[in-house]
């Protein structure tokens, strides 16, 4: 049934908009994966991303969640696409961004202090091997996606690269800029 659910009358495949304003939260990847399965297997997705970015691991398991659908998903960038939003993007198939649209690119890093349990040698361990892993996928993504040299991204790791949608668009981010606020 859900792939009745999901087909257009013409035989298209029916649209499934997601959007993803501020912050990307825990929970944000649960959220997601349930307005697909609601939307029913074959349904596009359609992602609207206007976010300073977030959880990391949040991002990459919406990333999977965009890349595992049968039809390939629409990501379009509206006024920030940073950090962990920039994932999300590369999940699109279409991707597209605002003249005015920011990106802000940099390795994953730990935010906020540990605060619940005490920076033993062991956490600081575990932490630094988990944002080793997180790097290593962040890598992946961008190379595979993006189509950027192992030097380029390296560079984008080292500090915090700041872009504007022309930039996105060169670096491969974006495939188009649009021009109006109809383009889609």
């Amino acid at each position: 049934m859900a792939l009745l659910r999901s087909m257009a009358p013409d035989g298209a495949p029916r649209e499934v908009t997601i959007r993803l304003n501020g912050p990307i939260e825990a929970g944000a990847a649960e959220a997601v994966r349930a307005r697909l399965s609601e939307a029913g297997l074959f349904a596009k997705p359609v992602v609207h991303i206007d976010s300073e970015g977030g959880i990391y691991h949040e991002a990459m398991t919406i990333y999977h969640a965009l890349m595992d659908r049968p039809y390939p998903a629409e990501c379009h960038a509206g006024g920030r696409c940073s950090s962990a939003a920039v994932i999300i993007l590369l999940a699109g198939a279409v991707r597209t961004a605002r003249p005015w649209t920011k990106f802000v690119l940099h390795a994953p890093a730990l935010t906020e202090a540990a605060g619940r349990e005490r920076l033993t040698a062991g956490v600081v361990t575990a932490v630094g091997k988990n944002l080793a892993e997180a790097e290593g996928h962040m890598v992946r993504v961008l190379r595979e996606r993006a189509h950027l040299s192992l030097s380029s991204v390296r560079k984008v790791m080292r500090g915090e690269t700041r872009l504007n949608a022309e930039q996105a668009c060169q670096w491969g981010l974006v495939h188009r800029v649009l021009e109006k606020w109809t383009d889609a």
